[in-house]
């Protein structure tokens, strides 16, 4: 038991002083580290939870569930937080453009009856749908371009070849003959 006192930081012989045994001892050091590093790591979770943005690249699936992880992870940690909270950090993770904002405004126009599902489903649908039009746009795009490609003439590079054809030979003329 003494080894052990020994061993440890001169701020954490306070918290194993009233040991009787070794036991005992390593019982008091292991709350106290594990309470402290809980407390620490609330703290980070809490600037994740307010901090984090969502990134266009990854699905609203995954950006949600990274949120509700967040929540549980603190729920570990022994404080409650209200899903009213973990709902205005998703939203203000979102990004400022002119459909997020009136999705925002819906949302939080709905008040009350505004839940984690709700809100889940609302904006997994919408992302859904706007990535589903961005490819849409993007193969009708393609489509458009390839047609005008058809349709145009032909390019110049065949005439631009005779061209720099006779201007060669015109130029091989006034030029002498190599040996």
């Amino acid at each position: 038991m003494e080894l052990m006192r020994g061993a440890i930081e001169y701020g954490q012989r306070e918290h194993v002083q009233s040991a009787t045994s070794s036991k005992e001892m390593w019982d008091h050091l292991c709350q106290f580290h594990v309470t402290q590093r809980q407390d620490t790591n609330m703290h980070y979770y809490f600037q994740e939870l307010y901090l984090r943005k969502w990134d266009e690249h990854t699905s609203m699936f995954d950006h949600i569930r990274s949120f509700l992880n967040l929540k549980h992870r603190i729920t570990e940690t022994g404080h409650k937080l209200e899903d009213i909270l973990v709902i205005y950090a998703i939203l203000h993770s979102l990004s400022h453009s002119n459909i997020w904002d009136i999705v925002k405004r819906n949302l939080l126009d709905k008040g009350k009856d505004l839940t984690l599902d709700v809100l889940t489903a609302e904006l997994i649908s919408v992302h859904d749908y706007s990535e589903h039009d961005y490819f849409a746009d993007e193969k009708n795009k393609k489509a458009k371009s390839d047609q005008t490609a058809l349709f145009t003439k032909p390019s110049s590079s065949l005439n631009d070849s005779k061209k720099r054809g006779k201007k060669a030979k015109h130029l091989d003329k006034g030029k002498k003959p190599r040996t």
